[in-house]
C-alpha cells in the first residue's frame, strides 16, 4: 500500500473557517471541466439517440460527418477551449433538433 503525503492547506485547529471539496477542487478548474463534461454528455446522448432511430444509411452518416467538425476541429488553439466547445455543441443541438 502507498500512502500520498501532501501538506496541510485548511489552516489550524484554532480557527473557525469551513472548508469544502468543492472549494478545494475549484482552485484546479474542476466545475469548468465538470460543466463541459456534462454538457458533453448530453450532446453524444442527444445524437447518438438521433442518429439511431435514423434507417437510412447514408443519412447517418451525413449527420455524423455533419457533427464531426464542430465536435472535434472547430477549435482556435490561442484560444479557451471551453467556451468554444459551448458555442460549438450549442451549434450542433440546433442542428440536431432540425434534423428530429
Amino acid at each position: 500500500m502507498q500512502y500520498i503525503l501532501q501538506d496541510d492547506i485548511c489552516g489550524n485547529s484554532n480557527d473557525n473557517e469551513t472548508h469544502i471539496v468543492r472549494d478545494w477542487l475549484n482552485d484546479f478548474g474542476i466545475d469548468e471541466l465538470e460543466e463541459y463534461s456534462t454538457m458533453w454528455q448530453e450532446l453524444i446522448m442527444f445524437a447518438g439517440e438521433l442518429i439511431c432511430n435514423i434507417t437510412d444509411e447514408k443519412t447517418k452518416e451525413l449527420i455524423a460527418d455533419a457533427i464531426a467538425i464542430p465536435m472535434y476541429l472547430n477549435f482556435n488553439i490561442s484560444e479557451d477551449y471551453v467556451p468554444q466547445a459551448k458555442h460549438n455543441y450549442a451549434e450542433i443541438k440546433e442542428l440536431l433538433e432540425e434534423c428530429q
